[in-house]
């Protein structure tokens, strides 16, 4: 007698070699597996799915690569920048030197006015051969400045003069000013150590006397 099979030996859809119910392999629907293929819910990257819900890379290919930003403009403005910068400071200087010159600034001579109260005595310094007394002062000029000076006094006639750098006379006056009181100008050529002397046009003027004089630039 041969055995019977239960009924339940074989699995769903008959023995070995008859297709699962459905049509494929595995139940439901054939290879891949249901929902669209492996991996689930999407398939193979050629097919728009891996990795899941997205496609390889997600959303659509890899994103581009950071662009370098150029340094070639930042570079430019920061080269115009000092370059103004530096044009300043040179220009404004410059500015600055020749304002000082002007002034007698630096490490020139400076401008000045003075106003001295003096006497001319028998102990001062003579002129050789006629023995007037005089007066020296002496100061620091540049070259094209104006030299001036005003003397006057009520106790005799004034005499003044102006000595350049090597001793010579550049300047002299008698009655330029009011009156028997002298005054002179002289515009420099050179810089240099310059004197005014306060004189007398007389031997035997003696007495106190007012000096004003100055050097500034033209």
């Amino acid at each position: 007698m041969k055995p019977t099979m239960p009924m339940n030996a074989f699995p769903p859809g008959g023995p070995p070699g008859t297709p699962p119910p459905g049509g494929g392999y595995p139940p439901g629907g054939g290879y891949p597996p249901p929902g669209g293929g492996y991996p689930p819910q999407g398939g193979y990257p050629s097919q728009g799915g891996y990795p899941s819900q997205g496609g390889y890379p997600p959303q659509g290919g890899y994103p581009p690569p950071p662009q370098e930003k150029s340094k070639t403009g930042l570079y430019a403005g920061i080269g115009c920048g000092c370059l103004s910068i530096l044009a300043c400071l040179v220009f404004g200087g410059l500015g600055l030197l020749y304002m000082s010159r002007q002034n007698g600034g630096g490490s020139g001579p400076t401008s000045f006015d003075r106003t001295v109260q003096g006497e001319l005595t028998d102990a001062d310094s003579r002129l050789p051969n006629d023995e007037r007394p005089y007066d020296d002062y002496t100061f620091e000029a540049g070259s094209n400045w104006v030299v001036t000076a005003d003397m006057q006094s009520s106790a005799f006639d004034t005499y003044l003069w102006l000595l350049g750098p090597d001793g010579v006379a550049l300047a002299q006056d008698d009655d330029g000013g009011e009156g028997l009181n002298s005054r002179l100008s002289f515009t420099t050529v050179r810089a240099g150590t310059y004197t005014v002397r306060a004189n007398t046009y007389s031997r035997t003027g003696r007495g106190p006397y007012t000096l004003h004089y100055g050097a500034n630039p033209r």
